[in-house]
């Protein structure tokens, strides 16, 4: 099994730096790697994760582009492969999950940490929801360990249970 070191500290800043609504979901959108969030004005879902991640391993880890692509990335890479039923555990690991490609649709990536998504999805943009938002839960294909983040309480999955 693989895992990767994500700075949990980084992580929540890029997060909530990230997640304040000045950035709308763009289909095929992806933005440049070494920019500030605060530049970022539309980003897809595979291209919020690589810049996410990239980001909080201190430019460690550069995955591909593409929700596809990232799925075999995870595969190659030998991350742990788990039910996606386990996303729903505040245990400080940091997941990857992913929706199949359907006609006229892309696929869709996504990270889970303590029960909440991290994500940019459309309608919305970057945004955490419940890991058991039906579309999310009903049509998962494949969830991985990412990275231990020892992160016992995190304020965006208080906040985002709070309204739940």
């Amino acid at each position: 099994m693989q895992a990767i070191w994500i700075d949990p500290f980084r992580l929540l800043d890029l997060c909530n730096r990230l997640m304040d609504g000045h950035i709308s979901y763009g289909f095929g959108i992806k933005a440049n790697l070494h920019v500030q969030p605060e530049d970022i004005k539309s980003i897809d879902c595979s291209g919020f994760v690589r810049y996410l991640l990239y980001n909080a391993t201190y430019s460690a880890l550069k995955m591909p582009d593409g929700s596809w692509m990232q799925h075999d990335w995870c595969q190659k890479s030998l991350f742990e492969a788990v039910n996606y039923a386990t996303a729903d555990r505040c245990d400080g690991w940091l997941r990857i999950a992913f929706l199949p490609p359907k006609a006229g649709h892309a696929g869709h990536v996504w990270l889970v940490q303590n029960g909440a998504t991290i994500e940019s999805h459309g309608g919305k943009g970057p945004d955490r929801r419940p890991w058991d938002t039906t579309i999310l839960k009903s049509q998962v294909t494949a969830c991985y360990k990412l990275a231990q983040t020892y992160i016992l309480f995190d304020p965006l999955w208080q906040t985002m249970m709070a309204l739940a």
